[in-house]
């Protein structure tokens, strides 16, 4: 009976070694949750190994998700994935459907989801002015009124006394002078001029009901589901960069881990981890008993 008793008390003692070695090392990742002294001396390996190394841990974990895992490149493969492509184009597709009919002026549509319409009315009013004041420069307004202004009176004065004294060469010098004068006021007063008048239009667009809206541009042709998703595209592929940098996404996390409770993070890392830290006592059991059965024949 003492043999036997020899034979199973060595890996019965080994596995329980083990296990409790094991259980041990998994509790030291986080108890004690603070430094534990006695007087001026700080009782070694505490607080546990998180807690101790939390600050370093966070600037971890927050360096790898937004250098490695959630990098520009792999949002906007995500951003513009096929399902996700499909999923916004459903979501227009409903939108469509459910506002074919709808009485609802644009604003009143547009505030429900923004809040306020106005600061959306001033800066598509801006950006239509700079628009329109740009494609005047490019094209020259001012030396395109010149031209209509010389035909005119040459086609006025043909025939005439008059045309005898305002020849071709005198025309074109005051034509020349009229495209500056035209160039010049729209640079000076251009803005004061079309801004107004394009606010007046958006706000007049904006008091449409959205329904009609809908039915007119399909009616026109116009692919709106398309438009959305190109404009959805172009906003992915050349602003997602700039809004990265703004969040700065591996600065929130470490922040917000710096911040979390360390009861909080024990949960967590249990809540994801706790079969595989199981996992690693009861292997420390299972090398305890093995081992024990080592020592009894070696």
């Amino acid at each position: 009976m003492a043999f036997e008793l020899e034979y199973i008390a060595a890996p019965v003692i080994g596995s329980v070694i083990g296990y409790f070695t094991n259980y041990l090392a998994v509790k030291m990742l986080f108890r004690p949750l603070k430094p534990v002294k006695i007087g001026k001396f700080t009782l070694p390996f505490t607080p546990g190994i998180i807690p101790k190394g939390r600050d370093r841990l966070a600037k971890a974990i927050g360096g790898a998700v937004g250098n490695s895992l959630l990098t520009d490149e792999v949002l906007q493969e995500t951003l513009l994935s096929d399902k996700m492509t499909e999923t916004i184009a459903d979501a227009v597709d409903k939108w469509l459907l459910e506002n074919r009919e709808n009485e609802t002026p644009l604003r009143e549509l547009l505030e429900s989801f923004t809040g306020s319409s106005e600061q959306l009315m001033d800066g598509a009013s801006e950006l239509i002015s700079e628009k329109i004041l740009k494609k005047a420069d490019e094209i020259g307004v001012g030396k395109l009124v010149a031209e209509q202004v010389a035909l005119a009176v040459k086609e006025k004065i043909q025939g005439t006394m008059l045309a005898m004294m305002l020849n071709d060469s005198v025309i074109d010098n005051l034509s020349g002078h009229i495209a500056n004068a035209v160039d010049g006021h729209i640079s000076e007063h251009g803005e004061e001029l079309i801004k107004p008048r394009v606010k007046d239009e958006v706000v007049k667009f904006m008091e449409k009901p959205a329904g009609s809206l809908v039915a007119s541009a399909e009616n026109r042709g116009a692919d709106i589901k398309g438009m959305v998703l190109k404009i959805y595209k172009m906003v992915v592929e050349t602003k997602l960069s700039g809004v990265m940098d703004t969040i700065n996404i591996p600065a929130i996390i470490e922040n917000k881990i710096n911040s979390m409770d360390m009861l909080e993070i024990e949960q967590l890392t249990l809540s994801v981890m706790k079969k595989e830290l199981d996992a690693i006592v009861w292997l420390g059991a299972v090398i305890g008993f093995i081992l024990g059965l080592f020592n009894l024949f070696f």
